[in-house]
């Protein structure tokens, strides 16, 4: 369960993910989108070690209350629109430079 920041379990959860994305294709494997999967990947390998919160839209994250990570395709066509305060992680890339790091090096912290 993902909560907005400085929030925590009373209250209602702003996103509800399963623990491991391969889950997603056995429960219900004709409506999974490629999005919903790397980010339940990227939420699967950071919340061991670090504190993972929904910041504000939907596609956003906040580790450890401070660092702003948004998960994003590499092939979308929106690669003029980085911003650079956040760190994006990227899927369908190899290669990473600044703040865009490729969505599989992450799979190294779990």
């Amino acid at each position: 369960m993902l909560y907005p920041v400085g929030e925590e379990f009373p209250k209602k959860p702003s996103k509800v993910m399963l623990h491991n994305s391969n889950l997603l294709y056995t429960i219900y494997p004709l409506q999974v989108k490629q999005q919903i999967a790397m980010e339940t990947f990227f939420v699967n390998t950071l919340w061991k070690d670090h504190k993972v919160n929904q910041a504000g839209r939907d596609t956003f994250y906040t580790i450890d209350g401070h660092q702003k990570f948004k998960v994003v395709d590499a092939l979308s066509h929106h690669k003029n629109r980085y911003s650079p305060d956040t760190i994006y992680a990227r899927y369908n890339t190899e290669v990473g430079r600044g703040n865009l790091i490729p969505l599989w090096l992450l799979g190294f912290l779990y």
